[in-house]
């Protein structure tokens, strides 16, 4: 049998059979063959082969080979991990007003995802949207990035989100309090979602959803997969120099600096360098780089 993860919890992992029903499923052998190295050898969205049993469960024997994947590093593990595989899209929710709209978060979610196109989805837009957190927006949407204006709880942007979603697997993901989980009840009810109110203490949200699971709306046709919400994010082991290849807009200017490989801080003759001071790349985006490459420099040095 073939199907779909849809949750995994103490290794148990929930799958949908392609026949439509569901069995819970463990790893046979514990470990899954060739993928041995693999610190997150499933995760929602992941499609499988099992084996099934007598009582309705079965064994996971293998899985396919992913489309795409969303990882991050995990600092108290050490380690990357996987997050959830095979979308057509993922939805980075952030928000106005608590918690604040921070554009480093936006960029790193950005480099975790890699091959898998970005929506911006900004919360809470009921409230005024400040100028500077406007003009971030406007960079974004300047690199091709689509920002959805929304507010859940006056129903604003839902339908745009729907048209977006229509025939689609979507990922949530973003920081905690942002109102995920209210989203996820709004656009599929069945989900039941838990949502909290914002921890006035920290001015973070709390932590509403425990794990990843992929829903399926059985009236329309889209898959949503929410994830919990974090405070903060790393972004995978990649080396300092290649960062820059993840950033639109400074594609047309690598491999065109004086010395390479070239980490477009302060080496001369940097080709990035001069599109910052002719104003081809915005000034914000380019000081929060630095401090992701400066920040990726150190963990490499811990290992």
């Amino acid at each position: 049998m073939e199907g779909t993860i849809i949750k995994g919890i103490n290794n148990i992992y929930t799958v949908l059979i392609d026949d439509g029903s569901q069995r819970l499923c463990r790893i046979k052998g514990k470990v899954l063959r060739d993928i041995e190295d693999d610190k997150s050898p499933l995760v929602p969205a992941d499609r499988v082969t099992i084996q099934p049993e007598s009582d309705g469960q079965g064994m996971i024997v293998a899985r396919m080979e992913r489309d795409n994947q969303f990882r991050r590093y995990n600092l108290k593990r050490r380690m990357v991990q996987t997050v959830f595989a095979n979308v057509d899209q993922l939805l980075c929710l952030v928000s106005v007003g608590e918690p604040t709209f921070r554009p480093g978060f936006v960029d790193r979610v950005l480099l975790c995802a890699g091959r898998i196109p970005v929506i911006i989805g900004i919360n809470k837009c009921d409230l005024p949207i400040d100028s500077e957190t406007e003009d971030q927006l406007q960079v974004y949407e300047g690199l091709g990035i689509p920002v959805l204006r929304m507010s859940v709880s006056e129903d604003m942007g839902i339908t745009d989100l729907i048209k977006l979603c229509q025939g689609k697997r979507t990922a949530l993901f973003g920081q905690s309090g942002v109102g995920k989980s209210t989203l996820v009840n709004r656009l599929i009810p069945e989900a039941e979602q838990r949502t909290n109110e914002i921890s006035l203490r920290y001015n973070k949200g709390r932590h509403t959803t425990n794990y990843s699971v992929l829903f399926r709306d059985t009236r329309a046709s889209w898959e949503l997969l929410d994830t919990p919400g974090v405070r903060e994010i790393e972004i995978p082991d990649l080396e300092p120099h290649q960062i820059s290849y993840e950033y639109p807009e400074m594609e047309q200017y690598i491999g065109l600096c004086k010395f390479l490989p070239c980490l477009h801080i302060h080496e001369p003759g940097c080709a990035v360098r001069q599109g910052l001071a002719s104003g081809m790349i915005d000034p914000g985006r380019y000081d929060r780089y630095v401090r992701i490459v400066e920040d990726q420099q150190h963990r490499s040095g811990m290992r």
